[in-house]
Order: structure tokens, then sequence, then C-alpha cells
């Protein structure tokens, strides 16, 4: 009778939980997290790290409930124990001499053995460029800085220096990398210290989380922040080596940070989502800053290494890369300031949502002005994309388009739309408005579009068009052939990888660039 005591339903309500927890494992390897009702709460099972801890209770408890505890039994679970701690101990001893160095404490600090300028580490210029040197300027974050690598010399930026020197030209260079920093702080740096450094090539090491320009990443997985912060997690990791590589191994399998991340970036900072016009706006500051400094600009987009199947990140690199070729950039008027006019979706533009004015609605004014652009002298082209929601009279003003600069003071280009202009009911039309830039370049271009109250219209996108005469370079295919991790923790590129980007931007600046330099808007143009 003893069978059905306390200790044999125990058994089966363990059985149970390894069952469904298998059952549960299968369903989410076929189908990846799920959603799901169960008594009027919504389950969301996102990664398998609280099913895994119920899972390993319940077979501890499950081969508790089936012992016979005597002196033999108690004798085997010392030995067990024994040998347990024993090759514990042999295995972190293998870690401790095969990554000597990941014992040291803070290995990758800013100090003054591997410190110049302003926390930059690289080489640095001296006064003026000779007649016969050929200045680049490195712009990066923590990639070209080089966390993970000790010595700076061996960063990608002075072993490119060093090749390039052998060729027989004359090459210098100045590096600003700074760890975190994305395209607004490089545009920044390029508006003000520029022109004084007067490059004649810049290069630009991008990777993904630079299009989180407003955007804050996700935060970690809640349970994951729980486990890191547990007392016994702490004094482990800072004490094994072994247990912080079982640490990470099982946060990467359970918590799915890399995966989540890349759906994260498709989902909300991609062409026709609101993240991604900040992201192109700074984008389009800073090409169009490092047009009118050097004469060739080279951006390298720094790959996210190791991964499986297809490429996590592809989506997100192809489109940043996009923006490097000639193409429109699609100003989105619903993000623009307003006087009036309100943000609707379902009106079938480039981005989400529209800004859309109703006649008796609201009071009159401008429906949109923005965004105080920079954009080089020269010829340019706006073209503005609207739509009539209702039926007008030939005569009725439906907007005053324009383009202006100096804070509003100086119009570049105007038109007056009627309703003679409007051609179809409910569907989007095209108005351009040539204008020119007579300066070297203006800081705060302005598209700005007024309503006079006539005229039920939705506005979508002002499309400029640019082109930044941008060459990339793609080290994936080199560095995907082997490990390119610093270290045993440290996912930053080592060594070898800042050698073999190196060797790979050498080639390219050695070639002879195609085309003339033009900026942004003139090839398209014409």
């Amino acid at each position: 009778m003893k069978e059905f005591g306390l200790r044999r339903i125990l058994k089966y309500l363990a059985n149970i939980v390894i069952f469904v927890y298998i059952m549960v494992t299968i369903f989410y390897i076929a189908h990846g997290p799920v959603s799901f009702s169960f008594l009027g709460a919504q389950i969301r099972l996102e990664n398998l790290f609280k099913p895994f801890q119920i899972l390993l209770a319940a077979l501890l408890l499950r081969g508790a409930f089936s012992l016979a505890w005597n002196k033999k039994t108690l004798f085997d679970a010392i030995i067990l124990s024994i040998s347990t701690i024993m090759a514990l101990a042999m295995l972190e001893g293998y870690f401790r001499i095969r990554y000597p160095e990941e014992m040291i404490p803070l290995r990758y600090v800013f100090n003054d053995a591997v410190q110049n300028g302003e926390n930059e580490r690289g080489p640095y210029y001296s006064g003026p460029p000779g007649p016969e040197v050929t200045r680049i300027m490195v712009q990066g974050d923590s990639v070209t800085w080089g966390i993970g690598v000790t010595d700076w010399k061996d960063l990608y930026p002075n072993t490119l220096l060093g090749i390039l020197n052998k060729g027989g030209h004359k090459y210098d260079m100045q590096v600003w990398a700074v760890p975190g920093m994305q395209v607004d702080f490089h545009a920044k740096m390029l508006a003000h210290v520029g022109a004084e450094v007067e490059p004649d090539i810049i290069v630009y090491q991008w990777y993904v989380n630079d299009v989180e320009i407003w955007a804050g990443r996700p935060d970690q997985s809640p349970d994951l922040a729980a486990w890191r912060k547990n007392r016994v997690q702490i004094l482990l990791s800072s004490r094994s080596l072994f247990f912080r590589f079982v640490d990470s191994r099982l946060c990467a399998l359970f918590f799915e940070d890399g995966p989540k991340y890349a759906r994260y970036l498709q989902e909300n900072i991609i062409p026709g989502k609101k993240y991604w016009w900040f992201f192109e706006l700074e984008f389009h500051k800073w090409a169009t800053y490092a047009n009118s400094l050097a004469q060739r600009t080279i951006m390298m987009t720094f790959p996210s290494l190791p991964y499986s199947g297809e490429y996590p990140f592809a989506k997100v690199t192809d489109s940043v890369v996009a923006l490097t070729r000639p193409h429109l950039m699609k100003i989105p008027v619903a993000y623009l300031f307003k006087r009036v006019g309100t943000e609707e979706r379902g009106h079938g533009g480039v981005y989400e949502e529209s800004r859309v004015v109703r006649v008796g609605s609201v009071g009159l004014g401008h429906l949109a002005f923005g965004p105080y652009m920079v954009m080089p002298g020269g010829d340019h082209l706006a073209v503005f994309n609207m739509k009539l929601l209702a039926p007008v009279q030939p005569r009725a003003k439906v907007a005053l388009l324009e383009v202006a600069c100096q804070e509003g003071k100086k119009i570049l280009g105007s038109r007056m739309i009627t309703g003679a202009d409007m051609v179809h009911l409910d569907a989007w039309e095209q108005f351009t408005i040539p204008f020119t830039v007579e300066e070297p370049m203006s800081p705060d271009v302005e598209f700005r579009i007024e309503w006079f109250g006539e005229a039920d219209l939705a506005m979508d996108t002002i499309d400029v068009p640019v082109d930044y005469n941008i060459e990339v370079v793609n080290p994936m295919d080199r560095l995907k052939t082997f490990n390119t991790h610093a270290g045993l923790f440290e996912a930053h590129p080592g060594v070898r990888a800042h050698h073999e980007m190196a060797r790979l931007l050498a080639e390219k600046i050695m070639e002879k660039p195609t085309g003339d330099r033009v900026g942004p808007g003139t090839a398209l143009a014409k």
C-alpha cells in the first residue's frame, strides 16, 4: 500500500512535468515562440529557461523519490559527489591553463599605456598634410576602438596605415572611435573637426546597432536579468572560468538574444518605419559632411559573427547599403513639425502614417514644416506626394508647397497647387519643385506645406534625389571563415580579424575610385 502513498504521487507528478517539458520543447523547436490563452491568462513562451529550471527540479525530485536510502546509497552518493567535484576542478584547471588572460581583471579598460588623444586608440596626424600625403580619417565604435585587443597597434586602422605606406605613397591617419557611438555622433564630429583634419579619405565602420538613433534597444529578458543578479551566479562568475563558459552558453541557448534582437530591428527599424527615418536623416547628415570634406568615402559594414543559416541582420544591412547608392530620400511628412493635421494609417503611403487634414475639422496653417536638414550647394529637386480625399473646385487652393532655408527667410522654390492640378481623386500624385542651394552648404533646409482649408488632403513623403557616392566594403566573406572573437567571452573582433579588415580596406583604397565625386542630388536631379 505504500506504493500509493505520497512518494508515488510525487513520482507521477514529476513524470508528468518531464513529459510536458519534452512536448513543449518539441513544439518550440518546430514553431518558435508561441503565445496562447489559458484560463483567461495570456501566456507567451519566448525562451525555454523557466521550463528548463522546472525540468531540472523535476528530474532531481524524480531521482530522489526513486532511491531507497540506506548506508550503501549514502556511500554511493558521497562517492558521486566527490567525483563530481574532482571533475569540475579538472575542468576549471583546463580553462585557466587554456585561457589565462581571461582571469586578468579589467583587461580592456582605458589606460595611459594604450590611450591616445580624447580616449581614442589609433594613429594621429601631426600638423597639416603635406602635398604628397593622403590623409585618412577613420570613424567607428567599439569595434574600431578595439575592445578585446590590448595593444591598439594591432587594430585595423594602424595595420591599414602600415600596409598602405609600404606601397611607396605616403599616408597618415586620424582615428575617431568611441565605444557605443553611432552615425549621429560621427556626423557631429565631421561638422566640428572635419575641416581641421582635412581628410582625403573617410572610412566609416558601421555596425547594426548604428540604426538605433532614437529607438532604444529592448531590455534583456527579465529572466536573464534576474539570473544575472543572483548572488550565487555573481560569486561563481567572478571565481570560475568554467562556470562563466557554461553560463554564457546556456544564456545564448535559452534567451535567444541574437535572434530576438534581429527580429526587433526587422520589425521596428526598416524603411517605412518611424525610427528608420531618424536614422536615415542622421545618415544623410553624416554622408553630406563626408562628401564635402573628402575625395572618397568608404563604409565598412562590420558583420555580427558567428551565425548559422541565413545572416539574421541581412535585411537591415542591405537597407543601409542601399542608402549609399543613388536613391530617393523619402522624408515622411507625418514626422515633420506641424500647425494643423493629424496622423492616420491606412492611406497606402510609403510610411505607416500619413498627415491628413479635412475641411472644417481644424484651423488653417502649415500642414508640415522641417526637417531643417543639411544640403550641399547645387541644384536639387523636391517631389511632394499628396492625395486629394474629396472633390474640390478647380480654383480651390489645395496647398502651397515651399522649400526654404535660413530659418525660413529665404525661399528656394515654391508652387501653389490648386484643384485644377489634382487629376485623380484618392490617388497619390507627385508635384516637383526644383531648388538651388547657392552656398557651399546649407544646414537648415526645410520643406513647408501650407493648407488653406479648402481641400481634404493627405500627405505621404517628400522625395529628394541623393547620391552620396559612398564605396562599401563588406568583410563578411573573409571573417566568417574563422573565429573572429577576441576572447572566450568577448565577441568583439580579435587581432586576426582586425588584420583581415585592414587588408580588405587597403585593397579598396588602392583601387582607382569609379566615377566623379558629386554632391547629394546632383546625379539624379539631371
